[in-house]
């Protein structure tokens, strides 16, 4: 990546939002009640930037990790990601995704035991925002180049000027100016 640009990566993601549910017994005939109540968590972890988001062009790709954890109900536990931006789901415990477009997914998490109990968190995951350094764009970067070099002239025109004026006022015997 290019070392002129700076990235700073301003997640606003909710963190974790954890939903409960558990069917109750009659909704479930011939199943025991679970030794405890089954937990989801869903979380954004974070963002992997490819490419130079503060670059020309495109080609800069957002990667969201998750992480997804179950508790209680009787394991093991089967895990399912909708990404909410129309991709296949992911049975991936802390999976990482690849978004293309939009700029605002709600993520689901469905968590099923081996008791086939489900429960389900989401969580609101927005894109990073990227802050890059003032510039004057390209061409007007170019264009202050070319001011200094010229003011670089300039200056050291102007010293030059004054030394031949001041050799050739010695030569004659005259006053230096």
């Amino acid at each position: 990546m290019k070392g002129a640009w700076l990235v700073v990566l301003v997640t606003l993601a909710v963190l974790s939002l954890v939903l409960h549910a558990a069917p109750a017994p009659s909704e479930r005939p011939g199943a025991e009640e679970p030794a405890s109540t089954l937990w989801a968590t869903a979380s954004f972890a974070n963002w992997t930037v490819t490419g130079d988001p503060c670059g020309q062009g495109s080609g800069v790709l957002l990667t969201a990790h998750f992480l997804g954890n179950a508790s209680g109900g009787v394991p093991p536990y089967q895990f399912s990601w909708t990404f909410g931006d129309g991709s296949p789901p992911s049975t991936v415990q802390d999976p990482s995704h690849v978004f293309t477009r939009g700029y605002e997914w709600n993520v689901t998490l469905n968590v099923t035991d081996a008791g086939r109990t489900e429960v389900s968190a989401s969580v609101l995951v927005l894109p990073p925002i990227f802050s890059c350094p003032a510039e004057l764009g390209r061409s007007a970067s170019f264009g202050g180049w070319i001011l200094v070099g010229l003011v670089a002239l300039i200056v050291a025109g102007a010293a030059v000027a004054t030394r031949v004026l001041r050799r050739r006022a010695r030569q004659k015997g005259g006053d230096a100016p």
